[in-house]
């Protein structure tokens, strides 16, 4: 048994999954199961609905955050946690756009997109793709 796999079995009730530590998440588009304190299709919001909703729509991106995931589960000795949290690390930096760079864009649009960029459980979308 991978040893990640053990850890996540022994511990899982216990992963910082969102701030309020909500039950785990659906894989993405399986939205048959009750879960507790989600509160769009399974996900922390809709924000993180909407990235998971891309990475599993799109092949290229699905194909490259799957393949990450395996490369950093595959890391021995490595905390599951602390994998997640580098995972997520990613995700959040690639999917995070430079909206103060752009020009044209109003002020009050920057700060909305901003707003919805922090509400994204960037956590609960690396465990889905390392727990696939």
């Amino acid at each position: 048994m991978n040893p990640h796999q053990k850890q996540l079995e022994q511990g899982e009730r216990n992963l910082p999954l969102t701030a309020d530590n909500a039950t785990n998440s659906c894989p993405i588009g399986y939205t048959g199961r009750k879960v507790k304190k989600m509160a769009y299709n399974g996900w922390t919001n809709y924000q993180t609905f909407r990235i998971a909703v891309d990475i599993d729509c799109d092949e290229c991106e699905q194909k490259y955050w799957n393949n990450r995931a395996k490369e950093l589960y595959a890391i021995p000795d490595e905390d599951f946690i602390d994998i997640q949290a580098l995972l997520a690390s990613e995700l959040k930096e690639y999917y995070n756009p430079h909206i103060w760079d752009i020009e044209d864009l109003p002020e009050v649009y920057k700060e909305i997109l901003n707003s919805a960029l922090e509400d994204i459980n960037w956590l609960e979308i690396a465990r889905s793709l390392l727990i696939g």
